[in-house]
């Protein structure tokens, strides 16, 4: 389990050389190492929907719970006396308590599927650690024993004290809570200032974030955007192959650097005046999902993506404010904020909103396809391999949602269908049309493309060249038509003129 929670380059196993050692002379923690390591092994076969006969999963719920009982029993009493109360395997055994036993496990959808597509999400068993079911009283009082401690650089067992900040920090996540503990490196230091990590880019992180702030944004979510834009990069150049680091200990500094920074955002309410923004918390919001989603990808079984989809709906759609100062300065946000919305709220009441507002927006921009809407994304936080396909299937969705209506039965019309028809100036064109609004023919001839929800609109339309169209009475003779309005046929029968 530890090594690729503590993930190191050629380094000793601390699980093996020091936590198991330790319990072999300490009941307290050896009871609470076999609790968590038990809760591991099914949370593990649950998430790889491994064939695990319903016996033994049964099995391993009772010895989840017999191992949780009799290690909290032997908490309780060493925590009771001074000598035993803060040593450093008594903080070791309450850590391997911060989760619960999970009674639901049954009903709980575990072949669920996660809206974006991250890489790396077993990076230090992100995907199981994830999946559990916090035990958020446990973790309070573990908060409580490492400040009797003196802070994580005090607890001496190795890989205690990343392993105290990481499971807190994913507690923290699942339950969307500000981070109890402060940051720790996988490196030893606690050191959590943005320009001590990225030193080394060259004058990178300056110029993003101002760019950032030249935007409108606060600093604070300046920060974090241009925090996203450079872990993105890396996890690019590591999938790719390109410039990777050797070990995966940078990567998870940097991403746990990242969505920690994230998860201690204040929230709108206890912003103060100098971060105030009209939209901050619509975007700490969007931030939220894109760190849930792509930076710290916790596994859908336990995702808050869909609560947050809708919290995002909600800022939206109260904040008219936000909106309006978004679109006058034509910085892309709202667009962004809106495509990681609708990902996020896939399977939800709240894809169509998210659909049907996106095509709002792009209607007052130059944005005309998926391409030039992925460009615009790209100015802001998007991970490829991660968002693409979700943001292309979201693109065509909002398109469908506001195609041109079918053609439906109209009377006294001979035409009867309910396929999807060209536009008016193609159909009279009589040239193939793309069917979009708005159409490639259109744009090309600098006209403007119209679309009909009957033929009977198409009759009243102003003709574009000198040709005369029949009214529906005489078509539906098959008589020859004046084009007038009325035609002297409908006159001589005395008869509503259609057109």
């Amino acid at each position: 389990m530890t090594p690729r929670m503590i993930p190191s380059s050629g380094a000793k196993n601390p699980y093996l050389d020091a936590w198991l050692p330790v319990s072999l002379e300490n009941p307290v923690l050896f009871n609470a190492l076999l609790f968590s390591t038990v809760t591991h092994r099914l949370t593990h076969c649950l998430v790889n929907q491994k064939s695990t006969p319903t016996s033994m999963v049964l099995e391993n719920k009772q010895l989840l719970i017999l191992c949780q009982q009799e290690a909290a029993t032997r908490a309780n009493k060493a925590l009771r006396h001074a000598a035993t109360a803060v040593t450093d395997a008594s903080i070791l055994a309450v850590l391997m308590l911060t989760e619960a036993v999970d009674h639901a496990f049954q009903e709980r959808d575990w072949t669920g599927s996660s809206p974006f597509n991250s890489p790396l999400q077993g990076l230090q068993w992100l995907n199981i650690h994830g999946a559990r079911v916090p035990h958020m009283s446990h973790q309070a009082g573990l908060c409580k024993l490492v400040a009797l401690k003196g802070g994580l650089q005090r607890v001496g067992i190795p890989g205690a004290s990343l392993a105290i900040f990481y499971r807190t920090l994913v507690n923290s996540t699942l339950t969307l809570t500000k981070p109890q503990i402060p940051f720790y490196s996988n490196r030893g230091h606690d050191n959590s200032d943005w320009r001590f990590h990225f030193s080394s880019s060259g004058g990178w992180w300056d110029h993003g974030v101002q760019k950032f702030q030249t935007a409108g944004l606060p600093s604070a979510l300046a920060c974090v955007l241009q925090g996203f834009v450079m872990y993105c990069s890396m996890v690019h150049a590591y999938v790719n192959g390109d410039n990777a680091p050797n070990d995966t200990s940078l990567l998870c500094d940097i991403r746990n650097l990242v969505h920690f920074h994230v998860m201690s955002l204040p929230t709108g309410a206890e912003c103060d005046g100098r971060e105030w923004y009209p939209g901050y918390e619509a975007c700490r919001l969007g931030l939220l999902i894109f760190s849930v989603g792509v930076i710290f990808p916790i596994p859908p079984v336990g995702s808050p993506l869909p609560g947050l989809a809708g919290l995002l709906r909600r800022e939206l759609s109260e904040g008219s404010l936000f909106e309006q100062c978004t679109l006058d300065a034509d910085n892309g946000l709202l667009v962004w904020l809106l495509t990681i919305g609708g990902i996020a709220a896939q399977h939800t009441i709240e894809r169509s909103w998210f659909a049907q507002k996106l095509t709002t927006v792009v209607s007052l921009t130059s944005i005309s396809s998926w391409r030039v809407l992925r460009a615009q994304l790209k100015t802001f936080p998007w991970l490829d391999c991660a968002c693409d396909h979700a943001g292309e299937r979201l693109w065509e969705e909002a398109q469908r949602s506001t195609s041109p209506a079918a053609f439906t039965d109209v009377p006294g019309t001979h035409r009867y269908t309910t396929r999807l028809q060209p536009c008016l100036h193609c159909r009279r064109r009589r040239v193939k049309c793309d069917k979009q609004q708005p159409c490639q023919n259109c744009v090309k001839h600098n006209l403007t493309c119209k679309y009909t929800t009957s033929t009977l609109e198409e009759q009243t339309e102003t003709p574009t060249t000198g040709m005369t169209h029949a009214c529906g009475v005489c078509r539906q003779r098959k008589v020859r038509c004046d084009g007038q309005r009325p035609c002297k046929g409908c006159q001589k029968l005395q008869v509503s003129c259609s057109r």
